[in-house]
């Protein structure tokens, strides 16, 4: 079991009180190991979120995820939004784009997930997408263990976004959770412990204005 389960969003660099935007789970902090399963959109038992309230942030702002714990398992961190009619009953069946991720660096040496090994992952809304209401996603995937599924981490916040953009990314960047997350994926089964000197990062390429 990893510890790094997301439960607060801070925004204007306030931390806030915990399942305030974010959706509250039903699995503790134990991972999501299928695949297949819808849960991957925002965590077990999070198809709505008729008891969180919907962050009002403007568009370019910048918020925080932050994590009980410094994330300390080896594998990517990724933040993806979808935009929803209604951010309380949307069950994260649209389609996801993704802002934000980190993975491994490399040098002559090898690689390492130094970048990924903290508390707090800031990540800027796009200036220029149009007014509305989202879910935010952020996911962390556990690649720690060779040889077994990998372990994901995830949880969804509820925004509403204004400003005066009106772009949204090209279907080329738009993704189906879970079916983006298909099982033999290298970015899930790269040994990280022998000969690692490349990684392919799960999921579509990051979207940007």
């Amino acid at each position: 079991m990893n510890l790094d389960q997301f439960k607060r969003l801070a925004i204007n660099d306030n931390g806030e009180v915990k399942h305030r935007y974010v959706r509250p789970n039903t699995n503790l902090n134990f991972p999501i190991i299928d695949q297949a399963s819808n849960d991957l959109r925002c965590n077990v038992g999070c198809h709505n979120g008729t008891n969180t309230t919907t962050a009002v942030v403007g568009a370019g702002r910048n918020v925080t995820w932050i994590a009980d714990v410094r994330v300390y398992h080896q594998g990517p961190v990724a933040v993806y939004l979808t935009k929803v009619e209604n951010a309380t009953t949307a069950d994260g069946s649209s389609k996801w784009f993704k802002i934000m991720e980190i993975g491994p660096s490399f040098s002559p040496r090898g690689g390492d997930w130094e970048d990924i090994m903290q508390q707090g992952f800031e990540v800027q809304i796009p200036k220029c997408i149009p007014a509305s209401e989202y879910l935010m996603r952020i996911e962390q995937i556990a690649i720690h263990v060779p040889g077994i599924p990998p372990q994901f981490h995830v949880a969804c916040a509820q925004l509403g976004v204004f400003g005066t953009g009106t772009e949204l990314p090209p279907e080329s960047h738009l993704v189906n959770i879970p079916e983006v997350h298909a099982k033999g994926h290298e970015g899930f089964t790269t040994n990280i412990y022998q000969n690692f000197r490349r990684y392919k990062m799960p999921g579509p390429p990051v979207w940007s204005c």
